[in-house]
């Protein structure tokens, strides 16, 4: 304020221009006149704030001037002067700076360098520099100012102490501290010689020093200045003199620093009155009073008190100044701020749009106002769970201001608290939780341990470790921040409100219900105080209580509560929000432990219909790591209404129906976004596209071939961190890919699919076996049961549907795993085959079969570990076995009966890759003829990542092309590399014959290499997960744990560069198979992998279909050499009649079950039933 005013007083001062002219003529002594009159109604609109009237008459003034006295008169220089004046009040610095320019040189050259008019250009060039952040340009001007004043004025002048003064000031701002403390001092000392100790330029100096202070952030040494220059500018001036309304500014300005907002009042509304009266209800300084006035109000958390100001601001700004002018743009700005803590979302949007497209045209894209609507943009789209919008702009701001203030500015903490805050509604706590710690070191440095920034960031921290469980490192960081608020902000502030319910909700987690209840209650009322009865906060304090009132079975108390807070929520946020989503479940769990079904199930229908939307549109930003860990944090209400209906709608048809629609929308939706990413990106590839996408597939190449085979010249640590490095940049291509374009974004959205549309696919004799693993909610108490359960949804495609409770997940699961383990091993005894193949009928198929009734086709959604079940080889009691009274295939969810046709068109129609030369110096011994099915050679990395040759996958080579027609690309032996499968684009068939693996987790990679772990195949190790976000600090991705062996395997572990021969599921995940209709994995346990609940088999299995096969068949277990050559013989016999896979595998295998019947009596599952179609 200071420099402003002193400022405006040389304005005033240049706007009286002596003319002194030689002989005129009568007409143009009268346009002189003239212009000196329009020079006074000039200086007259300037002083009421008219500066467009102002600039109006000064350019006419100018005109008259440079016509009658030319162009180098200093008379047209004054006039340059004022007409310069006028628009830089107006803020067109650009259409200013030329004129300053210009008068200065006529000054210079008709006045002189050194006359007092010549400093005065200096000046209002220098100032404008300074408005414009030319401090560099501004400093020698002012440097020449001083020394000019010395000369002319005399060294004790109290001009030449201004010059002091400003230098000064200007110093600071180049933060030369040691330079500008001297000057300081000397105009200090003029100015007490020249007047007393009550003058005004007493008061003046007062004032500047406590500006200096507050520079330096020493508010408390700057307070004693003003509050000594306040009285002397009343007894000198007169309480209504703008320098006394102006420190009537500072002080309260200066209240508003120190937290004390109940002092800073009074002040701020003494300089409103005094406005008002002496400039008029609509001047330009006033609608700074106004929006001083409206943050304060804000600042004290009483939001409905601050938008009469921010409004009145604003529309005397539009007028006087333009809808574009900067100081507009601030207004609408702050309005819009409001607006969004009001919750009023759709105005905070139309205002923070268009303050962005303004401030982006006319200040430039990286300035630090363009930063501030960025923020504010984003802050309103991620309170409606639009996500995907608001994480560029948070991005963008912070690179802005970082480069702007630098990284340890309160404005860098601001934009890391909105990133982190982000990443924490996505689950990525990972990501959170430094830049939460890193703003939390910026403000406690920058702003002090006791400032309510500080809080908030201690609140952010806190809110995170209860999201982590980590409630020892929570509970004094909510102390803390409760304490900070009470004292800063007060008892009844919404920030106090918001620690409230924040310590709340620990004591509620540690079921300490009674503080819960009575810090809510608290919470509550300040909010429906402070921001009002609808407000979004108000809700979450009305949700909380009212879970708190359930806990303690008080529903009559809890019901009105949250129908209250989901009707708030609805208006504000709308139905497609995850708030919205929350309160909805909330209801539906409620009724249902009432044992209110219907009204249950219609809460839950409407609370996951919203949750989708939100899960739709996070997921084009997101990697697939990090959408599994969002549909895993989402899971809980997916859970309640499938575990409603099972309990308490189990015989309702309708409720049924609901339930399977659910889990058709939700279950392996990563999957399916991760698929139609690659459909997106094989039909889109422009050069940029492709460019990330080839560098994505190379650096999966590196890290697969790194984890393969650890360099002898690394050390432990070093080999960590190379495959960190890998690991990141495959994080950042891939989540370069999912927002690279909005075809790629608008593909990764999930499709509605509902039960009717899958039954359109089944036929009259098909039906679908959709498995679902849930945990259970414990109705009668109120809680999660400690037990998880498999539900089977059967649909015929008459549409209808029925509802089979398989049991508890845990016991069952022990059943299959005991079954799985003598079915999958070549040799085991028949017996155990027979009596696992009977013990897998009795618990999974007699309690569907009445459901499946006499449909001739099953296709099996299988969910957790029944993704490794053979369905195929369960057997009755009669000795029969499923394959041999229906067809069945395998997809990850019943949706993708209804995917369409993507119009891609096969490249060649056969690539056939078999008997690799694996380069391993071992002979193979003879086997006698009468353990030739029993005992042939295995493909297997069971021995270790070692592999032994293959001849059954030579006959393949020699029989399978002659089944296909069409250009055919087969490879054998040294042909036979990882290179040429990885190349190879777009076959109709792809066959590959030869060993597969699949290795066991490690929480991390110690010293050795993963060529020297073992794969034991006589004990099949199955990895299970239930929580998807569960991943170990060491987790290693299972697509690298899994893949095939190519010419060269064996010496893996020597490969200098290039391709090592082993081809791992990470790298099939890059390859281009869309139009590719089938995949055969002719080799061992290419079915197997990680399992995760709702999402399938993280592995090859997994691997083959994001490359965009249509079908897929592969093995559960270890696979008979000779056994499988002939059974590939049978299916492309009936495949290249164009047979569906699935049919064709099933004649295959029948025939294996006869021929091991007819000789020798009996049929394993091992040896005919590993094989399965993934695929419709």
């Amino acid at each position: 304020m200071i420099v402003d005013r002193w400022v405006l007083t040389v304005l005033c001062a240049l706007m009286i221009g002596v003319v002194q002219a030689g002989d005129l003529s009568k007409a143009d002594e009268e346009e002189l006149q003239r212009a000196k009159q329009l020079n006074a109604q000039v200086l007259e609109l300037y002083q009421k704030g008219d500066y467009q009237g102002a600039a109006t008459l000064a350019e006419q003034t100018l005109e008259i001037r440079e016509k009658i006295l030319g162009p180098q008169h200093a008379a047209t220089a004054t006039s340059l002067n004022n007409l310069a004046a006028a628009y830089k009040a107006l803020k067109q610095y650009d259409k200013a700076l030329p004129l300053y320019l210009r008068a200065l040189e006529i000054r210079e050259k008709v006045l002189g360098f050194e006359h007092t008019a010549t400093a005065q250009s200096l000046s209002n060039l220098a100032v404008l520099y300074e408005a414009t952040g030319q401090d560099e340009k501004s400093l020698p001007l002012r440097q020449r100012i001083l020394a000019i004043r010395e000369k002319t004025l005399g060294a004790e002048h109290g001009e030449t102490a201004a010059s002091l003064n400003n230098l000064a000031t200007l110093y600071e701002k180049l933060g030369q501290r040691d330079q500008a403390m001297p000057l300081y001092q000397r105009a200090a000392a003029i100015k007490a010689k020249a007047s007393g100790a009550e003058s005004v330029e007493t008061a003046q100096q007062l004032n500047i020093q406590a500006l200096t202070y507050r520079i330096q952030e020493q508010y408390d040494k700057a307070l004693p200045l003003l509050l000594r220059a306040l009285p002397i500018y009343e007894k000198t001036l007169g309480a209504e003199h703008p320098e006394t309304v102006g420190c009537l500014d500072d002080l309260a300005g200066l209240y508003v620093k120190l937290v004390e907002y109940e002092k800073a009042l009074p002040y701020y509304q003494r300089a409103l009155a005094i406005r008002e009266k002496t400039l008029g209800p609509e001047h330009s300084e006033l609608a700074e009073t106004l929006n001083a006035l409206a943050k304060l109000h804000e600042e004290m958390g009483q939001y409905s008190g601050a938008a009469p100001y921010y409004q009145r601001a604003l529309a005397i700004r539009e007028k006087t100044l333009g809808r574009e002018h900067a100081d507009t743009l601030l207004s609408m700005n702050d309005l819009a701020g409001l607006h969004y803590k009001f919750g009023q979302y759709d105005q905070a949007l139309q205002l923070y749009q268009r303050v962005l497209s303004v401030r982006e045209k006319t200040l430039g894209p990286n300035h630090s106002q363009t930063a501030v609507s960025l923020e504010g943009l984003g802050l309103v789209y991620a309170d409606l769970s639009q996500y995907d919008k608001a994480l560029p702009l948070y991005q963008r701001a912070l690179q802005i201001r970082e480069k702007a203030f630098g990284l340890e500015h309160p404005t860098v903490a601001s934009s890391l608290n909105n990133l982190a805050s982000l990443y924490r509604s996505l689950g990525q706590y990972e990501k959170a939780l430094p830049l939460y710690q890193q703003a939390l070191a910026i403000d406690e440095n920058a702003l002090g341990k006791e400032h309510p920034d500080t809080a908030t960031d201690l609140n952010n921290l806190a809110a995170l470790f209860d999201d982590l469980g980590q409630y020892d490192k929570e509970i004094p960081l909510l102390l803390r921040a409760l304490a900070i608020r009470e004292k800063s902000l007060g008892a009844e502030h919404p920030s106090t409100a918001t620690s409230l319910g924040n310590l709340a909700g620990l004591y509620e987690t540690l079921e300490q219900y009674d503080k819960a209840l009575a810090l809510y209650q608290r919470a509550l009322s300040i909010r429906e105080k402070s921001l009002g009865a609808e407000h979004a906060d108000t809700a979450i304090s009305l949700s909380n209580l009212a879970m708190v009132y359930r806990r303690l079975g008080q529903f009559d108390q809890s019901l009105p509560l949250l129908q209250r807070a989901l009707s708030i929520r609805e208006k504000v946020f709308g139905q497609e929000h995850e708030d919205t989503a929350n309160s909805l479940s909330f209801l539906a769990f409620l009724h249902g432990i009432q044992r209110q079904p219907v009204e249950s199930l219609a809460y839950f229908r409407r609370g996951e219909h919203a949750i989708g939307l939100v899960i739709e549109r996070a997921f084009s930003i997101l990697t697939e790591q990090e959408k599994l860990a969002l549909v895993q944090g989402n899971v809980w209400s997916y859970h309640g209404m499938l575990s409603l209906i099972h309990r308490q709608l189990a015989s309702d048809p309708a409720a049924i129906r609901a339930g399977l629609d659910l889990v058709l929308s939700r279950k392996g939706i990563v999957f399916d976004a991760q698929a139609r990413q690659q459909d997106a990106i094989a039909r889109s590839l422009d050069p940029e596209t492709k460019k990330l996408w080839d560098a994505l597939s190379n650096q999966r190449s590196e890290l697969a071939k790194l984890m393969q085979s650890k360099p002898e010249t690394l050390g432990s640590e070093a080999y960590q961190k190379r495959i960190a490095d890998y690991q990141a940049a495959i994080t950042q291509l891939e989540s370069q890919l999912a927002s690279k374009s909005a075809l790629v974004a608008q593909e990764f959205k999930q499709r509605t699919v509902t039960s009717q549309e899958v039954a359109n696919t089944l036929g009259k004799s098909g039906v679908l076996a959709e498995f679902v693993k849930i945990q259970d909610y414990d109705w009668e108490h109120g809680k999660w049961s400690d037990t998880w359960r498999y539900l089977a949804f059967i649909l015929h495609g008459d549409g209808k549907i029925q509802l089979v409770d398989l049991g508890e997940a845990g016991a069952l699961e022990s059943t299959v795993q005991a079954a799985l383990k003598p079915i999958g091993l070549v040799g085991s005894s028949n017996d155990q085959q027979q009596d696992a193949t009977r013990s897998l009928y009795q618990t999974l198929w007699q309690p569907i079969a009445a459901a499946v009734g006499d449909a001739n086709k099953v296709v099996f959604s299988p969910d957790g570990l029944l993704n490794l079940v053979p369905f195929a080889a369960m057997q009755d009691d009669n000795g029969h076995y499923l394959i041999e009274s229906r067809q069945i295939s395998y997809v990850t969810s019943g949706r993708d009966l209804t995917k369409g046709d993507l119009g891609i068109k096969p490249e060649t129609e056969l690539y056939l890759a078999a008997n690799p030369k694996f380069d391993l110096a071992v002979q193979v011994s003879p086997t006698p003829a009468s353990e030739e099915l029993t005992r042939g050679a295995v493909r297997s990395a069971g021995f270790g990542l070692h592999f032994s040759p293959l001849p059954g996958t030579a006959q393949e080579a020699e029989q399978v092309p002659s089944y296909l027609t069409g250009k055919h690309t087969v490879l054998t032996g040294k042909e036979a590399t990882e290179d040429s499968v990885l190349n190879i684009r777009r076959p109709r068939v792809m066959h590959l014959s030869t060993h597969g693996f699949f290795l066991a987790d490690q929480a991390s990679i110690t010293q050795g290499t993963r060529g020297a772990s073992r794969i034991d195949s006589e004990q099949p190790q199955t990895h299970h997960s239930d929580s998807a976000s569960a991943l170990p600090a060491g987790y290693e991705n299972p697509l690298v744990r899994s893949g095939l062996a190519f010419a060269g395997a064996n010496h893996a572990g020597d490969a200098k560069g290039g391709r090592d021969g082993l081809l791992t599921a990470l790298e099939v995940s890059g390859m281009d198979l869309h139009g590719t209709d089938l995949v055969t994995l002719s080799a061992c346990e290419t079915g197997r992998g990680e399992v995760k609940s709702g999402e399938g088999v993280f592995g090859l299995r997994r691997a083959f279909a994001l490359a965009g096969t249509a079908h897929l068949m592969m093995s559960l277990w270890p696979v008979s050499d000779d056994v499988t050559a002939q059974q590939m013989q049978r299916f492309y016999q009936l495949y290249g009649k164009k047979t569906n896979p699935a049919a064709a595998l099933r004649q295959a295998q029948l025939a294996t079950i006869a021929e091991l019947r007819s000789k020798k009596g009996q049929a394993e599952p091992a040896l005919w039933a590993p094989f399965i179609v993934q695929g419709w």
